[in-house]
């Protein structure tokens, strides 16, 4: 709150009833004082009617004109009672527009003076808590359309990929009703942290369980860490795209097969997450004659987060390594 009142004692005294009271109060000895202390947040004027020179009201009217459209400045003005209390605030309110005029005329009681202050300051701080809440909803706005955008694309991108690599409409459609369910699990596990960052422990079983229903085949271990959502979304359709490939032609499709994932953080000049995937026990393995939608997806995925992934189809299983910036990944 800034009091402006030059002469007399008038400005140490009001200070002193509000100070009492429990506000928070700056003085302006002289115009060049009340122009520097003006030029900061004023949550309320007061102004006396000595105060109210030309060049004074032009401070106020030119501060005024530069706040936020929503903004309402309480002004406190005191008057003699000599003055004519109407036409006096006509022509204030005519040069000092979008400001909330509170007249009083001199003298004012030490109650009647804190009690306009305390309902002015009220009233001033529901306008910021009412900016801040509009503001709050267009930036949920603005979210609530990238997230859909993300959402969208990649229901696009599994599309395009999964048509191009389906054998018939049959092949297609449990392809990709499979990665949509996928694409959904992590969004569940997303929404339950609003999509903030999420423990990769939770995401990893998350995608797994559905490969885990009669016994533990899918082993997960590696210490608990929290991943940024958007890498979190490419690393979980990763796993899912190895734990389906493992049940279609690798360790999981043999009743003795079995799959270790583990992670870590090697550390070092620029530290590292690595995420390894292990089968064993399952049917030999050969290389495919062509790289389809998994591997593609795979190393697209670790190449967009500045990393690589490196797929090895060894006679015992396959064999994956993917190794990225622990900066593009991690919540730290």
């Amino acid at each position: 709150m800034i009091i402006y009142a030059p002469y007399g004692t008038d400005g140490d005294t009001i200070r002193k009833v509000l100070t009492g009271a429990g506000f928070k109060a700056v003085v302006a000895d002289d115009l060049a004082q009340f122009q520097s202390v003006l030029a900061r947040e004023a949550g309320l004027l007061v102004v006396s009617q000595e105060g109210l020179t030309e060049k004074s009201l032009e401070l106020v009217s030119q501060m005024l004109a530069q706040q936020d459209d929503w903004a309402e400045l309480p002004i406190i003005v005191l008057l003699d009672a000599a003055v004519h209390l109407n036409n006096a605030a006509g022509r204030l309110l005519e040069l000092m527009p979008r400001s909330k005029l509170i007249i009083k005329q001199r003298p004012v009681h030490p109650a009647e003076m804190t009690t306009s202050v305390d309902t002015a300051l009220r009233a001033r701080i529901r306008q910021f808590a009412l900016a801040r809440y509009i503001a709050d909803q267009e930036e949920l706005r603005h979210e609530l359309n990238h997230r859909v955008k993300n959402i969208l694309a990649s229901v696009n991108a599994l599309f395009s990929l999964t048509r191009r690599n389906s054998a018939d409409l049959a092949d297609f459609s449990q392809e990709f009703a499979g990665r949509l369910n996928a694409l959904s699990n992590v969004h569940s596990v997303l929404f339950n942290v609003d999509y903030g960052s999420v423990g990769l422990t939770e995401l990893v079983e998350a995608i797994l369980r559905p490969f885990n229903t009669e016994e533990v085949r899918v082993v997960a271990t590696g210490s608990d860490q929290r991943l940024l959502s958007d890498p979190a979304q490419k690393i979980a359709l990763s796993l899912y795209e190895l734990a389906t490939n493992a049940a279609k032609y690798g360790a999981l499709s043999s009743s003795e097969g079995a799959v270790a994932v583990n992670w870590s953080v090697e550390r070092g000049q620029g530290d590292s997450f690595v995420l390894e995937w292990s089968e064993r026990g399952g049917p030999i393995v050969n290389p495919p004659s062509r790289t389809g939608y998994g591997t593609r997806f795979i190393r697209s995925a670790a190449h967009s987060l500045d990393g690589e992934a490196n797929l090895e189809f060894t006679p015992a299983g396959l064999q994956v390594r993917v190794r990225v910036p622990a900066r593009s990944v991690l919540d730290r």
